[in-house]
């Protein structure tokens, strides 16, 4: 255990920010940005409480509904995974034999002369914490990115820190596994858009940004400052994080974003290494919907009967007919699985066990 977490608080101020380097800002102004981060202390709280309750949080905001809705009325989903970013753009254009060169406009130079000159000599633990940090907050811009059909909202800055565990909780990652299945977890968990495939296609984005180098990954970074300017009180964290990450990056060597790469291109992640028994509600979902489409058809089959029925032998509909109809009127099979699910999941837990 690390020995910092031995200290009382009144001898130790937690780091946070750009490679884990800051400490003592927060205390002073909190009061100021309480909304803007999840972690409300994070002056006094150790990392690994840092980690913990941010799961804890992760767990109690998943929704089950919320999950299965977009499991099964994907077609939003689908448009959305089937959309091609500018990066898949320049890769496929680049395969053609057009060139892979990116420009600053204007406005990305003017305020690149105004970033500080700086030089970072980081530590091996701390080159990590950047690169990490980077991954996180990488994956929050390429969810916001697809999802928005690269049109940003006035929610864009939210959802990049509502998906980043290095910006919402200050957590600071040694471990390239930990912070790729943080960002799946987290996108499940929060924005509008909650599907596997979804966040399997943004992780892949994120390497097609890192694969195409430090350029354009300055640009997505010079993106992320504007969204978090726009966003209500949210520029603190351009100043912790953002643009030491706009300086930081363009010193970064090709051949350790290479590195990275490769390291991401090696990693799976599968629904059973999440906090969220995924599988055991897509069993369960899955039970519901057999048990939906049985119900539906049996109802198909009793209106069925029933008129002709009344074809062979009546002038009219009885009362008990109408009640009939009306019950079939008012069977609404959207919400039925979502229902029948919940009977289900401890039927799933039992085998499950078993």
């Amino acid at each position: 255990m690390d020995q910092e977490e031995h200290l009382p608080c009144s001898l130790t101020s937690y780091k946070y920010g750009f490679a884990n380097q800051r400490s003592g800002i927060l205390n002073q102004i909190q009061s100021e940005f309480w909304e803007v981060f999840d972690l409300k202390d994070p002056d006094t709280t150790p990392p690994r409480t840092r980690r913990k309750l941010r799961i804890e949080d992760e767990i109690a905001h998943f929704s089950d509904d919320h999950y299965l809705a977009d499991l099964y009325e994907d077609e939003v989903i689908q448009s959305l995974v089937r959309f091609e970013t500018k990066w898949a753009k320049k890769k496929r254009e680049a395969a053609l034999g057009s060139s892979l060169q990116d420009e600053f406009t204007s406005d990305e130079k003017e305020i690149l002369l105004k970033l500080p000159r700086k030089e970072y000599i980081l530590s091996s633990k701390e080159s990590k914490f950047a690169m990490m940090g980077l991954f996180d907050i990488l994956f929050g811009y390429a969810y916001n990115h697809r999802t928005t059909e690269g049109e940003n909202t006035v929610s864009s800055g939210w959802t990049v820190c509502k998906l980043s565990s290095t910006l919402s909780w200050f957590d600071a990652f040694q471990n390239l596994e930990d912070v790729v299945r943080s960002s799946f977890q987290r996108s499940l968990c929060f924005p509008l858009y909650r599907n596997w495939r979804l966040s399997e296609t943004v992780f892949a984005d994120v390497k097609d940004v890192i694969s195409l180098g430090k350029m354009t990954i300055l640009k997505c970074l010079l993106e992320v400052r504007q969204m978090l300017l726009d966003a209500d009180q949210h520029y603190i964290l351009n100043d912790l994080y953002v643009c030491d990450y706009c300086v930081w990056i363009q010193s970064v060597k090709s051949s350790t974003l290479e590195k990275l790469l490769q390291a991401l291109n090696n990693i799976l992640v599968k629904k059973s290494d999440l906090d969220l028994d995924l599988e055991l509600l897509e069993q369960a979902g899955s039970l519901a919907v057999k048990e939906a489409d049985k119900i539906c058809d049996q109802h198909t089959l009793s209106t069925s009967s029933s008129s002709e029925s009344s074809d062979d032998g009546s002038d009219g509909e009885s009362d008990q007919d109408i009640s009939n109809d009306q019950d079939t009127d008012d069977y609404d099979r959207e919400k039925l699985p979502v229902l029948l699910r919940k009977c289900h999941i401890s039927e799933c837990q039992s085998e499950k066990n078993s």
